[in-house]
């Protein structure tokens, strides 16, 4: 048996939980070993000092003075609770804000927009004199007629060389 084994042992005995062979064994170690003799003197030592026999009485009305401190600090304030959690929740919130705004802002679209014919004409080639006339136009079968033909007007003078 070598020392690590006996320690253990030696721990085990003092709770009862050795059998009597491994008991017999350990002192043949204990009677050769003097470091692990040593050992048990000490552990005797440690435990005699804290048997609970032998600790000390709490002074008269202690348990009654403690009650009294205890109800004099009160009870924790909620947001003392949940700051930590908030703090946490809000980085987090954050976090996924900055996140989110950079891959809108970074991201290419998925599609272009195409336009039809007369979104074409009033957004992307803009002559706004001309539908600012068209526009202005009191009847609205006249108005929707004159943006169609103003619109093919537009892609047939874009062909043209």
């Amino acid at each position: 048996m070598n020392c690590r084994q006996a320690e253990r042992r030696l721990l085990r005995s003092f709770d009862g939980r050795i059998t009597a062979e491994e008991r017999s064994e350990l002192e043949a170690h204990l009677r050769h070993c003097s470091r692990c003799a040593r050992l048990e003197v000490d552990y005797q030592r440690l435990l005699s000092w804290i048997k609970l026999d032998q600790t000390a009485e709490p002074l008269p009305y202690f348990w009654e003075r403690l009650d009294k401190k205890i109800a004099a600090l009160g009870r924790p304030e909620p947001e003392v609770i949940w700051q930590p959690i908030l703090v946490r929740a809000v980085t987090i919130a954050l976090i996924g804000l900055i996140v989110l705004t950079g891959l809108l802002i970074f991201w290419p679209p998925g599609k272009s927009v195409n336009f039809s014919q007369t979104e074409a004409l009033i957004f992307q080639e803009a002559p706004f004199p001309e539908v600012q006339q068209i526009l202005n136009e009191p009847q609205p079968e006249q108005r929707n007629l004159r943006l169609m033909f103003s619109s093919l007007e537009a892609t047939s003078r874009r062909y043209l060389p």
